[in-house]
């Protein structure tokens, strides 16, 4: 296994690649997410890298409204991706793999990355270190990502923000959010081109440009805290709650004590609640509930 360098201003810990190409995401399991980094063993699509790319230059709206100028054969405009290799390539931050084809599936190689950051970095100081016959391996997704968030710092680029947020539901357990989006504790925002998201049930950090994320970076906690959740409805297992527009059932002991219209807040894990907050005109106490 062959390890990478990240030579800039400041000193990176050493980044393993080798074997990203099969491995899978470390940070979803069996239906449920564990603490650390996203994306070290799991390798970046150009499209995703067309996005962040698009996003570094333009909003959403100029994207969406851009003049189709592209002519690669293997991309369309019913490709959700299409939008934004349109709008990185206008801009001169990208390319095709030839003169008719973008390869939007492809995995981003090291060679291409280092292209990439030689576009953004205008000081000249991120180089990714690797030996000559590893070039066309990929990179993983969490060392892009990385590099990328250093690049937007260097060049003073602050439209692009890493933040924390807490996912309250997706398609998978809210139809009307479609595969596209997912509701949380910023509003209604977009992970299209991301990876799939298998997120809900945590506090995620995100590189994100106004309502669209444009990376996941690490999960910092498996028991999200939820505030001012509105009950909508209660049965024997537990309560309907709406958080912010869209409603989710959750599991409780003695939901009983919950009322139809009241507003709470909570901690959960999974779809059960584990800590209940209370909130009088006196005080403000927790209950734990499991």
């Amino acid at each position: 296994m062959r390890k990478i360098f990240l030579i800039a201003m400041v000193c990176f810990g050493l980044l393993l690649i080798a074997g990203c190409g099969n491995s899978s995401d470390d940070s979803v399991s069996d239906g449920t997410v564990t603490e650390g980094t996203i994306g070290d063993d799991v390798p970046v699509k150009r499209s995703q890298v067309a996005k962040m790319l698009a996003l570094t230059v333009y909003d959403i709206n100029a994207i969406e409204n851009m003049e189709r100028t592209i002519v690669f054969e293997d991309t369309s405009v019913n490709q959700p991706y299409d939008k934004y290799i349109n709008a990185a390539f206008n801009a001169g931050l990208i390319s095709g793999a030839d003169e008719t084809h973008f390869e939007p599936d492809t995995y981003l190689s090291l060679e291409q990355a280092q292209f990439l950051l030689n576009k953004l970095d205008k000081t000249g100081t991120l180089k990714l270190q690797y030996n000559h016959e590893d070039r066309k391996k990929p990179i993983s997704a969490s060392m892009w990502t990385e590099v990328f968030e250093r690049t937007m710092q260097l060049s003073g680029n602050n439209t692009v923000v890493s933040c924390n947020i807490v996912p309250f539901a997706t398609g998978k357990n809210c139809s009307a959010l479609g595969d596209r989006f997912v509701m949380t504790d910023r509003g209604l925002l977009s992970y299209e081109c991301c990876e799939d998201f298998e997120y809900n049930d945590c506090t995620l950090t995100v590189l994100l440009r106004d309502k669209e994320i444009l990376a996941f970076k690490s999960v910092v906690d498996k028991t999200p805290s939820i505030v001012g959740a509105v009950v909508v409805s209660v049965d024997e297992e537990g309560a309907v709650m709406d958080m912010g527009g869209v409603e989710r059932y959750f599991y409780l002991d003695n939901p009983s004590q919950l009322k139809t219209g009241e507003s709470i807040s909570f901690k959960y894990s999974v779809n059960s609640i584990t800590e209940l907050e209370r909130q009088t005109v006196e005080n403000v106490s927790y209950e734990q509930t499991t």
